[in-house]
C-alpha cells in the first residue's frame, strides 16, 4: 500500500537529514520541504531548486503546476515505482491537514518526529548566530505538534547518528525495507527541495556549484570540517562548558522544557507501542491552536501574493489550510 511519511522537527534538529535516509530506496521518494515551495511565505522560497543537482530538473515546476492537493499523486504517477513518499516539511498544519486529505483517498500517512536536547539544539542555533531563539523556537513547535498530531514516534537525533539500530527501529515503526547501508543516502540521487544544507552537501561532489552554495549558505560550514566528515553519520557531544550553564539556567527557569522532553523521551521508538493513554496537557489550547492557523494563514496568503501563484493565476492554498478540527 503507497503511503507517505511525514517527518516532524524544530529548526535545526535533523529532519532533512532523516528524510533523506528514510527516502533511500529504490521505492523511496523524498520531497523535503515541499510546502515551503508550493506555499511560500518568504522571498526565497520560490527560488528553491531540487537537490538532484541537475539545473535542468523541472520536477518542481511541474509539481507546483499540480498544486500542494496533487503534489504525492503526481510524485506517484511520475514515479510508479514508488510505494512511500517522506516529506519532512515539519509544518504541523501541512501534516494534519495532508494527512487527513490523503486519508480520503486511501493513502496511509506515518509520523515520526526528531528531536535534539535543550543542550544539543541550543548549540546547533548558536553555530547559526541564532542562539536567543532556540527557547522559543524549540517549546513551541513541539507544544503545537502535540496539540495537533497523534499516531506518532519520536527519535533522538543523537540515536539516529550514532547507534546503526536506531535506523532498523525507525524503518521497523514506518513499515518499510531495512537494509546494510541505508544510511548512505548520497549513493541516490535525491530531488529534495529545501531543508538543511549540512545536510544536503553530502549529496554533491566537492567543487560542484551546489557544494559551494550549501557553504555559502550555511555559516556553520566550511571547507575543511565538511573535507573530514563528507559522505558521514556522526554525533559530535556539545563541550561547551559556558552554553552548558546557560541552558541549564533556562531549563531550570522553564515551565514547558522538561515536561516537553519527558514526553519526546515517553514516546521513544525504544519504549512500547502507546496506546490508550490520556493525551498529554503539555500542548497549547484550543484557543492558541486556532489563533495560531488563522496566524499561518495570513502569512500563506500574503506569502502566495508576494511570491506564489496568484501571478500565475492559481491559488494553491487550501490543502493545508482548511483544518476542521
Amino acid at each position: 500500500m503507497r503511503k507517505v511519511i511525514f517527518v516532524g522537527s524544530a529548526p535545526f534538529s535533523g529532519s532533512t537529514l532523516l528524510a533523506m535516509i528514510v527516502g533511500n530506496d529504490a521505492r523511496g521518494f523524498t520531497c523535503g520541504e515541499a510546502q515551503n515551495f508550493l506555499l511560500p511565505t518568504k522571498k526565497f522560497h520560490p527560488t528553491l531548486v531540487c537537490g538532484c543537482g541537475d539545473r535542468e530538473c523541472g520536477l518542481w515546476q511541474q509539481l507546483r503546476k499540480s498544486g500542494p492537493e496533487k503534489l504525492y499523486e503526481t510524485v506517484f504517477r511520475t514515479y510508479p515505482q514508488t510505494d512511500f513518499i517522506v516529506d519532512s516539511s515539519k509544518n504541523p498544519f501541512w501534516i494534519h491537514a495532508q494527512s487527513k486529505f490523503l486519508k480520503k483517498i486511501g493513502i496511509e500517512t506515518r509520523n515520526i518526529l526528531i528531536w535534539k536536547s535543550p543542550l544539543e539544539i541550543a548549540h546547533s542555533f548558536q553555530k547559526r548566530g541564532r542562539y536567543q531563539q532556540w527557547e522559543r523556537s524549540w517549546v513551541n513547535y513541539h507544544r503545537l505538534y502535540f496539540s495537533i498530531i497523534r499516531d506518532w514516534r519520536a527519535i533522538r537525533y543523537k540515536d539516529l547518528a550514532s547507534d546503526n539500530g536506531k535506523l532498523g527501529e525507525v524503518c521497523k515503526y514506518l513499515e518499510i525495507p531495512y537494509f546494510p547501508k541505508k544510511d548512505h543516502y548520497w549513493e541516490k540521487i535525491h530531488h529534495v527541495i529545501g531543508g538543511n544544507y549540512s545536510a544536503k552537501i553530502h549529496l554533491h561532489h566537492e567543487g560542484s556549484p551546489d557544494f559551494a552554495y550549501a557553504i555559502k549558505q550555511d555559516r556553520s560550514l566550511t571547507g575543511e570540517n565538511i573535507r573530514a566528515k563528507l559522505r558521514t553519520i556522526y554525533y559530535e557531544p556539545v563541550n561547551d562548558p559556558v552554553l552548558s550553564v546557560q541552558v541549564d539556567q533556562r531549563v531550570r527557569n522553564s515551565k514547558h522544557i522538561q515536561p516537553l522532553t519527558g514526553l519526546l523521551e515517553v514516546y521513544d521508538l525504544n519504549q512500547e507501542a502507546i496506546s490508550g493513554r490520556e493525551w498529554p496537557t503539555v500542548g497549547f489550547s484550543p484557543l492558541s491552536v486556532g489563533l495560531r492557523k488563522i496566524k499561518q494563514k495570513v502569512k500563506v496568503i500574503l506569502g502566495t501574493f508576494r511570491y506564489g501563484s496568484w501571478r500565475r493565476g492559481r491559488i494553491p492554498v487550501r490543502s493545508s489550510l482548511q483544518i476542521k478540527g
